[in-house]
């Protein structure tokens, strides 16, 4: 018994530290994101054990709860932004955005190429004198995807979350799901919701493009595997 309180208290501290931490950095996007993850890690599972009959009610109460929390986030924007710390403008962000997008639709397809906007000159110059400032990225990965990719890039994103989507929902399945997918979806969600207000889309290294890329490769993985048991297990 004392080593499982040992243990147990071990994890306890282990999972509050990280959130603790966030809780300092005063960052209001990250404590977000940490909700997500864990309404990930915790939803699926209950998804998981529900009899199939149970199914349909769970994912309609999931999707209304979603839906009234959305309604409620636009009704009460201004109160909700307040108590974030932000503005409607998000800090200025959509301001930023609406000038950005003007030049985004002059390479509306391909974008101007992988880091190819945000230079000292052309269309990345002017974006900085409209805006009044000097920056290096939209703080929206959404944008930037736009900007350096176009159309292009924003559809090879939402093949990259379709698939892994597919994946997942592979993965539920099977009579057991490894808990470990129900982290990589997370991870997977919070970085595309993330990606709104952040720059956390795959781009030359970093933490976030490091995460993103082990969680969908492990997310097909775990996939694969339970596709290969299956095929073999009424041979043996």
């Amino acid at each position: 018994m004392p080593k499982r309180i040992t243990s147990a208290s071990v994890w306890l501290s282990l999972s509050l530290l990280p959130v603790g931490l966030i809780l300092l950095s005063h960052s209001k996007t990250a404590l977000i994101l940490v909700v997500v993850l864990v309404a990930v890690r915790i939803i699926g599972p209950l998804i998981v054990r529900a009899r199939r009959e149970q199914l349909p009610f769970i994912l309609c109460s999931v999707f209304g709860g979603v839906l009234m929390a959305g309604f409620a986030a636009t009704a009460g924007r201004d109160m909700i932004l307040s108590a974030l710390g932000r503005d409607t403008t998000l800090t200025g962000r959509t301001e930023h955005w609406a000038i950005l997008a003007t030049f985004a639709l002059h390479h509306l397809w391909l974008g101007y190429g992988y880091q190819a906007f945000w230079t000292n000159q052309g269309d990345g110059l002017s974006a900085m004198t409209a805006i009044g400032a000097g920056m290096t990225g939209s703080d929206s990965g959404y944008m930037d995807i736009l900007l350096q990719f176009g159309i292009v890039g924003i559809g090879m994103m939402v093949i990259v979350l379709l698939v892994s989507a597919r994946d997942f929902l592979k993965l539920l399945r099977r009579p057991s799901v490894p808990f470990l997918a129900f982290w990589y979806a997370g991870l997977i969600l919070m970085v595309y919701v993330g990606s709104i207000t952040e720059g956390l889309f795959p781009g030359a290294g970093g933490v976030s493009t490091f995460v993103f890329v082990v969680a969908s490769a492990a997310l097909r993985t775990l996939s694969e595997q339970g596709r290969l048991a299956g095929s073999l297990g009424p041979r043996l």
